[in-house]
């Protein structure tokens, strides 16, 4: 049976090849199987000797060649009769091999020389086949020609068929192999073939089967690489070597280049797009760049255009381009804008342009859930909108083989668009498992998400598993992972001075928001919301972003109310898309002062407060003039101190105060009047009591005012400034018409003798204000 293994190499002396039937040589080694059909080829002076497939020895010697077949090995096969050698003829065998020369077969009966021991003319053979010498001997291993006696003695002399192995040269590339037909300038009369090379320092050489050799560099390898290959001639007899130099040229430096990246950002937020240079460069390296409108437009307030001139120092390899996108309220879809280089100076431009994707912050995201069923069930996959908008919301749904595959009929395949009717938040998709009889472990398949319209996806792939439906049911999943915790926490400025909007308050994230976050904010504290400060309930923190701040105008009011307080605490929390979220307990809330605007009394002030005195009737209702009053004596004036702000509106925070008021008389007299105090309380009725006399004194006046200086001794810690008016109140006093003063005149005695004058006394009702003459 050809290509069966019919003998092993034992030991080589020289060179010896085995060739197969395509004529292709190999030379052999201890180990090496020879097959049936080979042929065995041994050089002047080589010799091979095996061990055939039974164990016996077989040696090959002085024959350039002989192919190895059964039947030529049954041929010279003995049996063990015909191969035994008796005691007393071993002698003579040992002799002739150790001799080596002469005929064996002459010392030799018939019967013991095999096959090969009638041979005639013609018939001896160059080889031996010794099975057994009976008879007990060290071990030694002997090999002798066999030969008919007419056989020609072989003589040494040069082969008839030589080769002349010629030196070559080759080139490659840095990392490339090269096929080198080496035989192509070698010297040959019938063909050469290449039976041995060298490995060289720096690469891998291998003989091809059509006689040439290809080498192939070591990585990073450049330089001259050397090996050597043997080419023999076809008989075996004849061989040479030659050398082989590979040239691999050093690589020429990788020419520097320019890339910019793409970025995706929330609308609002800096677009930041690395520019890079594949390496560093001795020299600066400059670059033009500049955006260009695509989705994203400059005229639609996108984005903030730019341009300029990108340098890169000597060693640096990457700078930054920053875009300004602009935050709008429309409702729009994902747009992009284009950012390109150009005009580069000490290095190429590999890729020019980079893609800025603005997602709008306002849009609402899509994601879908994992769903377990049994083969054979449908598989029903929610998709969930994370708020219900006005306008239509479309995205496109696909599956894909995991381990469940279509194919393998585990499922059947689904694609669509589902889209969300305004006010709609979730919709369900159904896909058909198939049941069969084979026992196999659960499997899955994917759904996944893409192209949405009118929103952003959040979660882009569904997981169907598939359990067997002759399995039992797995055992339940171990309890889900807490949730690490999430916190609110607020900040803001320790103190605003009244009249003036607040520095920024800061409500932040632990972690960036994926749905956008609704803050509830409770205002506590001394300050009054609506009079002191104006409240903000809510502010949100869009999705993508972990902050926001807020700001609260102050209200300056006249009230000395310094150190007031605002407490802001957060209060409430909704969306974010997060496990767990909830006020941070260390900073839930924050606290700011109020400080008045001024020092009351001290300094001027726009918010001014302004005491008063007016004219008022008895149930202290102010006169039609609160500037002046009028009354008849015995009658009473009545009066008021009140508090005004700047509008002339009433204010009452210092009723009950007092305050000191002064009378001026003008052409009355104090007699005329008598004042109910002169020390009178804020927003209460003070009098003057008007005093009936006989004179004729009618439209005598007073005023009434507020003290001043020293006489004054009002002091409040109500409003933050308060003026006293310099104004006064006229009182006009009117006489009583019925005041009648009378001369009562006395009577008197006189005599003669009193020089004839009488004194006569008279008395008045009233004192006279000016000199009275009776007549």
């Amino acid at each position: 049976m050809a290509d069966q293994a019919i003998a092993t190499v034992v030991a080589v002396q020289g060179k010896a090849y085995a060739r197969d039937e395509n004529g292709q040589l190999r030379e052999l080694q201890p180990g090496d199987v020879i097959r049936e059909g080979e042929t065995v080829v041994t050089p002047e002076g080589g010799s091979v000797e095996l061990a055939l497939a039974d164990g016996t020895p077989f040696a090959v010697v002085d024959v350039p060649e002989m192919t190895l077949t059964r039947d030529i090995i049954a041929e010279r096969a003995a049996g063990a009769d015909e191969s035994a050698v008796e005691d007393e003829t071993v002698e003579a065998v040992l002799a002739a091999l150790e001799e080596g020369e002469g005929d064996i077969l002459e010392d030799l009966e018939a019967t013991a020389a095999g096959a090969g021991g009638d041979g005639g003319e013609g018939g001896g053979h160059s080889f031996v086949r010794l099975a057994r010498i009976v008879e007990e001997t060290d071990d030694f291993h002997i090999q002798a020609n066999l030969a008919a006696p007419e056989a020609a003695v072989p003589v040494d002399q040069d082969p008839l068929i030589t080769v002349d192995a010629i030196d070559d040269e080759a080139t490659t590339e840095p990392g490339e192999s090269v096929v080198i037909p080496v035989q192509t300038n070698d010297v040959f009369i019938e063909g050469s073939i290449v039976t041995a090379v060298t490995q060289p320092e720096n690469g891998t050489v291998v003989i091809n089967p059509d006689g040439t050799v290809t080498y192939t560099p070591n990585e990073g390898f450049f330089g001259e690489d050397i090996f050597t290959y043997t080419a023999t001639t076809p008989d075996g007899n004849a061989e040479d070597t030659a050398t082989v130099r590979v040239t691999v040229p050093e690589p020429a430096p990788e020419p520097i280049t320019i890339s910019i990246d793409d970025v995706t950002v929330v609308e609002g937020e800096t677009a930041e797009l690395t520019v890079s240079l594949s390496g560093p460069s001795d020299q600066p390296v400059t670059v033009q760049f500049g955006t260009l409108d695509d989705t994203a437009t400059v005229s639609g307030a996108d984005y903030d255009p730019e341009t300029g001139t990108l340098t890169f120092a000597p060693g640096q390899t990457s700078a930054v381009i920053q875009v300004q996108t602009n935050e709008d309220a429309i409702l729009e879809g994902t747009e992009q804008f284009l950012v390109n280089l150009s005009n580069a100076t000490g290095a190429t431009i590999a890729d020019g342009q980079g893609v800025v994707t603005i997602i709008d912050g306002s849009l609402p995201t899509i994601s879908i859930n994992d769903v377990t069923v049994t083969e054979g069930q449908t598989a029903e996959l929610t998709l969930s909108l994370s708020e219900a908008v006005d306008g239509p919301v479309s995205v496109q749904f696909g599956t894909l083989d995991d381990t469940a595959t279509v194919i393998g009929g585990d499922y059947d395949p689904e694609t669509g668009t589902v889209t969300f009717a305004p006010g709609q938040t979730a919709i369900t998709i159904q896909i058909q498992t198939n049941e069969d009889a084979i026992e196999e472990a659960t499997e899955q398949f994917l759904v996944n998400l893409s192209n949405a319209s009118g929103a952003t996806i959040a979660d882009n792939q569904g997981v169907v598993t598939i359990i067997d439906g002759t399995e039992p049911p797995p055992p339940p999943p171990p309890p889900p992972p807490q949730p690490e915790p999430q916190f609110a926490s607020i900040t803001g400025p320790a103190t605003v001075v009244e009249g003036n909007v607040t520095g920024e308050y800061t409500v932040s994230l632990t972690d960036t928001a994926n749905t956008p976050v609704t803050v509830t904010l409770t205002y506590t504290g001394t300050a009054t919301d609506g009079s002191d400060y104006t409240s903000q309930a809510q502010v949100v923190i869009p999705a993508g972003q972990s902050s926001t701040t807020f700001t609260l105008p102050t209200i300056d009011d006249y009230i000395a109310d310094n150190g007031e307080t605002i407490v802001i605490t957060i209060s409430g929390l909704s969306g974010g898309g997060f496990d767990s979220l909830s006020p941070d307990p260390a900073n839930n809330s924050v606290t700011t002062t109020i400080l008045d605007d001024t020092v009351p009394n001290t300094e001027p002030d726009p918010d001014v407060v302004t005491l008063q005195v007016i004219a008022v009737d008895a149930q202290g209702n102010p006169l039609g003039d609160p500037t002046q009053n009028e009354g008849a004596e015995e009658e009473t004036l009545y009066y008021k101190v009140i508090a005004q702000d700047e509008e002339g509106n009433l204010l009452t925070g210092l009723d009950g105060t007092n305050v000191d008021v002064v009378f001026e008389n003008i052409t009355a007299q104090d007699e005329d009047y008598t004042p109910s105090g002169t020390t009178v309380q804020i927003g209460a009725v003070f009098s003057a009591a008007l005093v009936d006399d006989a004179f004729a004194d009618n439209g005598e006046q007073y005023t009434v005012a507020l003290a001043t200086g020293e006489g004054q001794s009002f002091t409040q810690n109500v409003y933050e400034t308060v003026e006293l008016d310099g104004g006064v109140v006229t009182s006009t006093i009117t006489d009583d018409a019925d005041d009648i003063v009378t001369l009562t005149l006395n009577d008197v005695t006189v005599s003669e003798e009193d020089s004839g004058q009488a004194t006569i006394t008279g008395s008045l009702s009233a004192t006279p204000a000016s000199e009275l003459v009776v007549t």
